[in-house]
């Protein structure tokens, strides 16, 4: 790991003393920009993006938390995300249903003013529990969840080293350049560190599905993913600072 850690730290130098022109506009070019620069392919696999280092990009003035990795919920002889959206979603201003949100462990979070979600650590059965009920706290639902096991594998697959990357974007004959400030390698600390961040609630979930309103999917669910997040103030306390440019 040594040597792909020193491979990426002269990748970023080299990108470091020069003037990137944003490769895409909006708050993903940031990212972009620099994966397409070490000739990184976009895709949504659960594998690392660098030779087994995870890469995260930030704009230096963004406090948007750290999407660590995305992992649908079960549901026993049901779809958990089709469940969901049907039962429990919002209409928004298309007519459209909806439904975004974040879920925290033991902390009621209320939707649409009729529901209650939270999540639940189950840890005699291993699992991840999100807990439904009405306003008045009348249990609807308790049969979705998540494997812990699942949780560990994909962490541990994903996210064993990570290079956290911060940048600030700037304006030159009216495009969008990036400086990219410093780099710093983490590498993960235990999944027993991620279980007692999501105890503090300092990691979350992300779930967020809606319906396509356009194009040959009309009409059908688009899961846009249940992301698992974390603050970004506390990095630290689920990964080790190893090196540093």
């Amino acid at each position: 790991m040594k040597n792909n850690i020193e491979e990426l730290k002269k990748y970023f130098t080299t990108i470091k003393n020069n003037n990137q022109n944003s490769l895409r506009e909006g708050n993903t070019g940031i990212g972009y920009t620099f994966e397409t620069l070490i000739n990184k392919k976009e895709d949504n696999l659960p594998l690392p993006d660098f030779n087994g280092i995870e890469i995260k990009t930030k704009l230096g003035y963004s406090k948007s938390p750290l999407t660590l990795f995305s992992l649908t919920p079960k549901k026993e002889n049901d779809r958990a995300i089709k469940y969901i959206i049907e039962t429990f979603g919002y209409l928004d201003k298309d007519n459209y249903k909806t439904f975004k949100t974040d879920i925290y462990v033991d902390k009621n979070k209320i939707i649409s003013n009729k529901y209650i979600f939270k999540l639940k650590i189950d840890k005699e059965n291993n699992l991840l529990k999100l807990l439904i009920s009405d306003i008045d706290l009348n249990l609807i639902n308790y049969n979705i969840y998540w494997n812990l096991d699942d949780i560990k594998n994909r962490l541990e697959t994903k996210f064993k080293y990570l290079a956290y990357i911060i940048g600030y974007p700037y304006k030159r004959y009216n495009r969008t350049y990036y400086k990219y400030n410093n780099l710093k390698i983490y590498k993960l600390k235990s999944f027993n560190n991620f279980i007692e961040l999501l105890e503090k609630q300092k990691i979350y979930i992300t779930i967020n599905i809606e319906y396509f309103k356009k194009g040959k999917r009309i009409g059908e669910i688009h899961d846009r993913g249940t992301a698992f997040r974390l603050s970004t103030e506390n990095i630290e306390d689920l990964f080790e600072l190893i090196d540093k440019i």
